[in-house]
């Protein structure tokens, strides 16, 4: 309960290590690194002049979470089944590859210095349908279970949370969808 409340006012928490997800994330490890030796798979997931591999349902995980027979288990799972959102989708895996971060396809500069001052500040699951046309929310999410599959360098920030900032959405979100509905 103590960390529903935390999760619920923060936005985030960190857990400690725990060996049984230390195993699923080698295993999620080994299995993106066997995928990126396809050519295809990979160029089909690069943009940023090839510096960001987006990974979007780049694993084939169960809707359990569970990866080639590992179960996707630790200390935040009673945290997650209190939201009752199974199944879970398809694991997202997001690589950073030497020279990142450079401008998308067809980014414009402003939205590019955005990205860059902003640690890529976005709403998982509001969708641009065309490039920089406008966003809309098609798929919705509960939570970002956001898990590291490799050692990270010290200043490096595999993820960034922006802590009380969904608050600020769901307001945004009320207010918008009720506007649209009168």
């Amino acid at each position: 309960m103590q960390q529903l409340n935390e999760f619920e006012r923060k936005g985030w928490i960190k857990f400690e290590f725990d060996q049984h997800l230390e195993h699923w994330a080698k295993t999620a490890n080994s299995e993106i690194n066997l995928k990126l030796r396809n050519k295809e798979f990979l160029q089909n997931g690069l943009t940023c002049q090839g510096t960001w591999f987006v990974g979007v349902e780049a694993l084939e995980n169960d809707p359990d979470g569970s990866l080639n027979g590992v179960r996707l288990r630790g200390p935040f799972k009673s945290l997650m089944e209190s939201y009752k959102t199974h199944p879970l989708h398809l694991a997202q895996v997001s690589i950073i590859f030497q020279g990142y971060p450079k401008p998308r396809g067809q980014e414009s500069q402003s939205s590019f210095n955005f990205r860059l001052k902003r640690d890529a500040a976005h709403v998982d699951g509001l969708i641009a349908e065309t490039p920089g046309g406008p966003r809309r929310l098609k798929e919705p999410h509960a939570y970002v279970l956001g898990i590291p599959i490799n050692q990270a360098p010290e200043n490096a920030s595999p993820m960034v949370v922006w802590e009380g900032s969904h608050h600020l959405m769901s307001s945004a979100f009320k207010r918008f969808f009720f506007k649209s509905k009168s």
